[in-house]
């Protein structure tokens, strides 16, 4: 990658910021599985972005393939 193409790409601070009014949705995932979103806080739920997919999955369906 050169420099002008890293340049391109901003941190994973910009991805907190999109998150943070988001604080505190329930959400059932597409496997089926439920999370709240708390970004920030030490405890929770974690997921996963399948992007080509376009699919939202917790960690262990993303793990086993589901």
């Amino acid at each position: 990658m050169t420099s002008a193409q890293a340049q391109q790409y901003q941190s994973a601070v910009a991805l907190w910021a999109l998150l943070r009014p988001y604080s505190g949705l329930k959400l059932q995932l597409d496997c089926g599985h439920h999370v709240t979103l708390c970004p920030g806080h030490p405890l929770v739920n974690d997921i996963v972005i399948r992007q080509s997919a376009r699919r939202l999955v917790c960690p262990s369906c993303a793990y086993t393939g589901m």
